[in-house]
């Protein structure tokens, strides 16, 4: 919840939900008008007169900012605008390295991806987290992989067609249409822009052999940057000739081996020994110290330490980030019957997507929670001076007043929701949010009842301070801790959120109305279960 501090001519300040004060320039303010961006894209559009002179007013309202300026003109801030400024959701899945001891990541079953969002998002999120997801009871017919590409952006047609079949070739020009191993790579390093996603679809596969490798470029270059820091420079700034040709095609681009980002994490590799031309430098030693370090990184790619190996049999696939992940495969038998049918496609279309579901799902998570909130059975009481609904807007204020961060003024906003659930209220409610907004919300609120038990066991003075309705269900609850629940409380992560989303249980059931209303939290709620989507 973002709330406005104060303000000057020159700017204001605003506190967010933990409390933080953010500056925001007269320009920062006027960046984020509505009157200067479409509503539908949010692209700037023409025409906006920013204002001039001093800030004179910054009238606060349920969903939006009135800004007033000198020279008599006004902008409008929204405050969700705002609050995706000062609390931003995760921009992206944050990207988890594993190696060959890394439990793998769940398979995913085909049907339900293309028929359940939350199926869908679990998939797609996948590629973003681990590089890959794999895909079972998928139909062993030709052309799904165009089919389920689709399914969330354009096919990226190549030199190789919209599709291509992998299949042992008598004469084959590419390798991967022979019964040969292949050392993990990456596909197309010899375009300018190689596709950020490869599909393979196992049609027929033999029973033995041709196992798929794979090893995460994150962990390689994490590897070659603390463990062969001399090797990893070199990889990162001696640009590289790429190359492949046909009959019809001629390919070419010269780039590092391993690009970063700006911050300095993997943007994307181009790693393939057969599409390798040579390193475009023109001092020897440099050359001959490239080299070196491309059979250190060639080393890794043959060490079974960063692989993870897997079967893909008929009814499978897998799909696979080319930026980041490299793959290969085991030999077998020439005269086993090996079909693999594949296609490429861009990020952009996936990202898009897990965007699109995410938003989509948090919305619902918070309808949900509103049509309960809301619900007339939250207008009753128990055994209180208020009513459950304005029991939990003051606990809110008051986790808000005191700075204790998104998700304890969420948890103190929904700690009693289980009220209207089965016994016990805390066990239910937690159980109930955890999907919806993760253990950061729903830890609070499982332990708030153990809190009070703890806090009567720990601090005499506070059973004085509990409403005659808390002593009263105190003894229903368990009574106070021994000894041995006190050490377990104390050793439990999150236990001292917890008891400081007590305290604002307890604080908050003061007769006054409370000041704020369930819409001043749909902002942060809908914002926590984005997170948590994005983050699981």
């Amino acid at each position: 919840m973002i709330t406005l501090h104060d303000f000057d001519a020159t700017g204001a300040r605003f506190a967010d939900s933990a409390g933080t004060l953010h500056a925001l320039s007269t320009p920062d303010l006027l960046a984020l008008a509505e009157e200067g961006r479409d509503p539908r894209s949010l692209q700037r559009v023409p025409g906006f007169l920013r204002p001039h002179g001093a800030l004179l007013a910054c009238e606060a309202g349920a969903k939006f900012w009135q800004l007033r300026f000198a020279d008599g003109s006004r902008a409008t801030l929204a405050v969700a605008s705002l609050a995706r400024m000062l609390e931003p959701v995760a921009a992206q899945v944050p990207r988890q390295a594993w190696r060959n001891d890394t439990p793998p990541p769940q398979s995913h079953d085909y049907h339900a991806v293309l028929h359940d969002p939350a199926a869908r998002l679990a998939c797609l999120r996948q590629v973003l987290s681990h590089g890959y997801t794999r895909l079972t009871d998928v139909p062993t017919m030709p052309g799904t992989v165009e089919t389920f590409l689709a399914s969330f952006g354009p096919v990226r047609e190549t030199n190789y067609g919209r599709l291509f079949d992998v299949k042992v070739q008598p004469d084959p020009a590419n390798l991967a249409d022979s019964a040969l191993a292949l050392l993990p790579h990456t596909d197309n390093p010899y375009r300018v822009t190689p596709p950020d996603l490869q599909l393979l679809h196992a049609l027929d596969t033999p029973d033995e052999g041709g196992e798929t490798w794979l090893v995460d470029g994150l962990a390689l270059v994490e590897h070659l940057r603390t463990e062969a820091p001399q090797a990893f420079a070199l990889l990162t700034t001696v640009p590289v000739r790429f190359a492949w040709q046909s009959a019809d095609w001629r390919l070419a681009t010269v780039e590092p081996v391993i690009a970063l980002a700006p911050d300095g994490s993997l943007l994307r590799l181009r790693i393939n020994s057969r599409s390798l031309d040579r390193p475009v430098e023109a001092d020897a030693a440099r050359r001959a110290a490239w080299w070196a370090a491309w059979e250190q990184l060639e080393a890794c790619l043959a060490d079974p330490a960063f692989a993870q190996t897997f079967a893909l049999r008929s009814g499978e696939m897998v799909l696979m980030d080319n930026r980041r992940l490299l793959h290969g495969r085991s030999a077998f038998t020439a005269h086993g019957a090996r079909h693999l049918q594949g296609a490429y496609a861009d990020i952009d279309g996936l990202t898009s997507q897990v965007s699109v579901l995410a938003e989509g799902l948090a919305g619902q998570a918070v309808a949900r929670v509103e049509e309960l909130f809301l619900a007339p059975v939250m207008a009753g009481t128990y055994g209180e001076a208020i009513t459950i609904r304005d029991h939990m807007l003051q606990a809110a204020e008051i986790a808000a007043r005191q700075g204790l961060g998104e998700e304890a003024v969420a948890a103190a906003l929904l700690h009693d929701i289980g009220w209207t659930m089965a016994a016990p209220h805390e066990t239910s409610g937690a159980d109930w949010l955890e999907p919806m907004f993760g253990a950061g919300v729903a830890g609070p609120v499982r332990h708030h009842v153990a809190a009070k038990r703890y806090l009567v066991a720990r601090q005499p003075a506070y059973r004085d301070r509990l409403s005659e309705a808390s002593i009263a269900t105190l003894q229903q609850q368990g009574g106070p801790m021994d000894e041995e629940e006190c050490a377990a409380f104390e050793a439990m992560q999150g236990h001292d959120i917890a008891l400081a989303v007590r305290h604002a249980d307890d604080a908050g059931k003061e007769t006054p109305p409370p000041q704020t209303s369930w819409a001043d939290y749909t902002p942060l709620l809908h914002r926590l279960a984005l997170r948590h989507l994005l983050t699981a």
